[in-house]
């Protein structure tokens, strides 16, 4: 539990956890302000700018600790655009919200949820697919060599495959039709 900053390594998680939370920040307030001016054609916004910020904030409170910052970019941009789609979708409704308040923290909190155990780092789920496609990248080297050293020592391979095929049917005749000399 992390309820102090008292023990030795304290520091270096309060430290990753500043850091994650500004970088998410600066990706969520930028995919906003693209979003808004590129995709949706209209002026450059700071008020939506500061909001997709500040969703991205919100995004990094479930895991600012156990993020790497590239992850910590990821969830931040990802915030921005649920941000986005939450802004016009409370427009849409005709729900009164001039602070955007329900988007901001509904879409970082939502982000937040969803994005804290698939990035989090050594028990996140993009973490375990890569450690299982580690895993998986040894056996297969492994089991190629294995087959590669069969293949050598029964068949003496030769770099020519030509040269291979020859002598493989004059040490071994009756398996390819041929006659015993």
């Amino acid at each position: 539990m992390q309820a102090s900053i008292a023990s030795e390594g304290d520091a270096e998680v309060v430290a990753l956890a500043i850091v994650n939370t500004v970088l998410g920040a600066c990706g969520a307030g930028l995919t906003t302000l693209f979003l808004i001016k590129f995709l949706f054609g209209s002026k450059w916004s700071y008020l939506m700018t500061l909001n997709g910020s500040l969703t991205g904030m919100v995004s990094m409170c479930g895991g600012c600790n156990g993020y790497m910052p590239w992850a910590a970019i990821l969830v931040g941009c990802l915030g921005g655009v649920c941000f986005v789609g939450w802004h016009f979708l409370m427009l849409r409704l005709q729900l009164d919200d001039p602070l955007d308040a329900v988007a901001v923290h509904g879409a970082g909190g939502f982000i937040g949820v969803l994005c804290q155990p698939i990035f989090t780092y050594e028990s996140g789920i993009v973490y375990a697919i890569s450690e299982y496609r580690q895993r998986m990248g040894l056996t297969h080297l492994h089991l190629y060599l294995h087959v590669i050293a069969i293949k050598h020592k029964y068949y003496r391979l030769r770099e020519n495959k030509s040269n291979f095929c020859t002598n493989f049917a004059l040490q071994h005749p009756m398996k390819h039709g041929g006659v015993w000399a």
